[in-house]
């Protein structure tokens, strides 16, 4: 039997074993040591113990003679940081540290450190990092590294173990790709579609079409998080395939129900009457809204690979879930919400966000809007003038 998240297991022979990694040897691999006792409690307070040994030996070895290495510092400020992040969040810089930061510079002794060095790392990433050699990585990965970078530096800085450094990386530029959406056509169709021999998988798609839910969002909805009375839906979690870290673990990944993307995704979305009147005729409504059941949840690779099979039935051009959001976004700016509003309803950290991605108003709808501007100009004058003649 494993225990998991701590890289324990009982052995065949009755014994419980603990195992954690000591150092990595010269072809990259990592070297563990394991530590045995008769009970599961007994094996984790030892490895906790051999752990905190570990780490101070590393701490006594850095402020006597600086050998200290930069992979010591990245794990050490990772692990710090672990219960301020989500468990996707620390997934994303647990990969970039071993997968793109360790290799460049991390057998660097922490005396080392300095800002040539990760410029170099982060100019090197951005032209050919990508694992399969095909190119540089993206933008907003460079970006997540260098956060990393600053952040585990000025970590080693506030912990004595190096002297503070002024660390001045250069952020790549992000360009937006457009905005793909759904047609007003395309919509018209796949919502027909939906309402035919309606269940539980198109329902949530539809929830997701006129209420600009995440994927993440949908799979985790309970029935018990929708007000049908005040005809509000709160979003309190979403759901996630994670990559487990765990040793003896045959599967990679698990998942996992964890809080929304920011604290702004944690919101209230009005629904309109059309939708609240189809979920009112929904039954049974127990459990999560995608099973109906209260103990089994519909993860999101699987509702998005129904969403793929529904675009090929309905003849809609293939493209990503995510897209419903979009279109759900795109329709509200044109029928004349405030951004302010809108952000709140998608969860946005910040109006900004919400202007720069989706109010994108075209020449004739400007020039409506200046038509109507001096409209109003127009009428003032004429009101004016019954003023005078009056």
């Amino acid at each position: 039997m494993v225990r998991r998240g701590e890289n324990i297991r009982k052995r065949k022979d009755g014994r419980w074993e603990g195992r954690f990694t000591i150092e990595d040897m010269a072809d990259g691999k990592p070297l563990y040591k394991s530590v045995y006792a008769n009970s599961y409690q007994e094996v984790k307070k030892i490895l906790s113990a051999n752990k905190k040994k570990l780490l101070n030996s590393h701490k006594k070895r850095s402020s006597k003679n600086k050998e200290l290495i930069f992979r010591d510092v990245l794990y050490e400020w990772l692990e710090q940081t672990k219960i301020k992040i989500k468990q996707s969040t620390y997934t994303r810089y647990l990969n970039l540290i071993e997968k793109h930061i360790i290799p460049d510079v991390g057998k660097f002794k922490i005396s080392e450190v300095n800002n040539k060095k990760l410029s170099t790392l982060v100019y090197k990433k951005s032209r050919g990092g990508r694992l399969n050699g095909s190119g540089g990585l993206a933008p907003s990965t460079i970006n997540i590294i260098i956060f990393i970078l600053k952040a585990a530096v000025s970590f080693a800085a506030s912990s004595n173990y190096m002297e503070e450094i002024q660390i001045t990386l250069q952020h790549p530029k992000i360009e937006r790709k457009k905005i793909k959406t759904l047609s007003d056509e395309e919509q018209i169709r796949l919502v027909e579609h939906l309402k035919m021999e309606m269940d539980e998988g198109k329902l949530g798609i539809l929830i997701c079409l006129f209420s600009g839910l995440r994927l993440g969002e949908i799979c985790s909805l309970s029935w018990d998080d929708i007000d049908l009375d005040d005809r509000v839906i709160f979003v309190k979690k979403t759901l996630q395939r994670v990559q487990k870290h765990e040793l003896f673990q045959l599967d990679k990944t698990k998942l996992v129900i964890d809080s929304p993307k920011s604290s702004s995704s944690i919101r209230q979305v009005p629904i309109s009457v059309a939708i609240c009147d189809l979920l009112k005729e929904w039954e049974p409504k127990v459990g999560y809204v995608l099973s109906n059941d209260i103990n089994r949840v519909v993860e999101p690779r699987t509702l998005q690979y129904r969403f793929k099979k529904i675009l090929k039935e309905t003849d809609i051009e293939d493209v990503n879930f995510h897209v419903l959001r979009h279109t759900f976004a795109t329709r509200c700016i044109k029928v004349g919400f405030d951004a302010k509003s809108l952000s709140e309803i998608l969860g946005h950290s910040n109006v900004n966000i919400t202007l720069n991605r989706y109010v994108h108003p075209s020449m004739k709808m400007k020039q409506v809007q200046m038509d109507s501007l001096f409209s109003i100009k127009q009428q003032e004058v004429s009101e004016d003038a019954k003023q005078e003649i009056g």
